[in-house]
């Protein structure tokens, strides 16, 4: 019988409120995967900007994905014991005031020290927006939906290097980096 109601699901259509969950994660993935993605491609801009080597300045981006790396596990569990969306929201609202701190850097110890804050909240929002979708989809639709977030996922992952690369050339000097922190936190709201 429960074979049955999911073959049936399969073609229902998705409301506006499920509609909304699959945005929500959707918009959250494609957050991280962009941002982690982008850095890579600014990272000759910033050291203009701070007058630093660029080598010294591969820990914006190993800083952050280490720290999602290695807390994305404990990310997980604090959604388990404090709830999904409670979670998903702490770690987008820090996302997106840690990137304005970033934008506001004044020395590259700071930007560093931002991306870690950045990727430890991204370990709050990569494991939990895929638990999101699968605990509130449990028919026939979840794959569809969890396909959708992950599409997303990778939609960031291509987009992060054209993002980058527009910001890189359209900077005019002076803390042109600024702008891809600013425009990080977009999709959070």
């Amino acid at each position: 019988m429960a074979a049955r109601t999911d073959r049936s699901a399969v073609g229902r259509v998705f409301s506006r409120r499920d509609k909304a969950v699959i945005a929500a994660a959707s918009l959250s993935m494609l957050l991280v995967q962009m941002d982690w993605f982008a850095l890579n491609l600014m990272l000759p801009v910033i050291s203009r900007d701070f007058g630093e080597p660029s080598t010294d300045l591969q820990w914006l981006v190993s800083g952050y994905m280490l720290a999602l790396g290695a807390l994305m596990i404990i990310g997980g569990r604090v959604a388990d014991v404090h709830g999904r969306r409670t979670v998903l929201v702490v770690g987008l609202s820090g996302f997106a005031a840690v990137s304005v701190l970033c934008s506001a850097a004044q020395n590259a110890g700071w930007l560093v020290a931002g991306r870690v804050a950045q990727g430890a909240s991204a370990a709050l929002i990569f494991p939990v927006a895929v638990a999101v979708v699968t605990a509130y989809f449990r028919d026939g639709r979840q794959a569809r939906a969890v396909g959708t977030v992950l599409a997303f996922s990778a939609v960031g992952t291509a987009l992060g290097p054209f993002v980058g690369g527009v910001f890189a050339n359209k900077s005019a000097g002076g803390r042109s980096f600024c702008s891809t922190f600013l425009c990080a936190p977009l999709p959070c709201f």
